[in-house]
């Protein structure tokens, strides 16, 4: 172990184990309600999107030129956030599912235990 480690140990060399606690269920609603943000940011910049583009009739030269690219710059952010929006709710999921395989198996291998004594 390094130094390092062992000063962020405060010292003493050795590891305790911390207790992870993982609620399936919070996690879950984590998921949904941050699927929820993207549907509702998806929302929201679409109708950003169409007032934009209704604008642009009005709109000549480099003028018109400015805004579209705008648009685009402005569509390209959407994206972005909604693909992170995205990962981030599949990722809980992922992480959630596998927590509860691995409390699953723990509680077949204790069940499994006290039937063999």
């Amino acid at each position: 172990m390094c130094r390092q480690s062992l000063r962020l140990l405060g010292g003493q060399g050795a590891i305790v184990a911390q207790v992870l606690r993982v609620d399936f269920v919070d996690m879950k609603m984590s998921s949904n309600l941050i699927d929820g943000h993207r549907e509702d940011l998806q929302a929201a910049h679409s109708a950003a999107d169409a007032a934009i583009e209704a604008a642009q009739a009005g709109w000549v030269g480099q003028s018109a030129l400015a805004l579209q690219e705008k648009l685009l710059e402005l569509q390209g952010v959407t994206h972005h956030a909604n693909n992170e929006c995205d990962h981030h709710s599949t990722a809980i999921t992922a992480i959630s599912d596998k927590f509860q395989k691995i409390d699953e198996q723990e509680a077949i291998e204790i069940i499994r235990t006290r039937r063999s004594i």
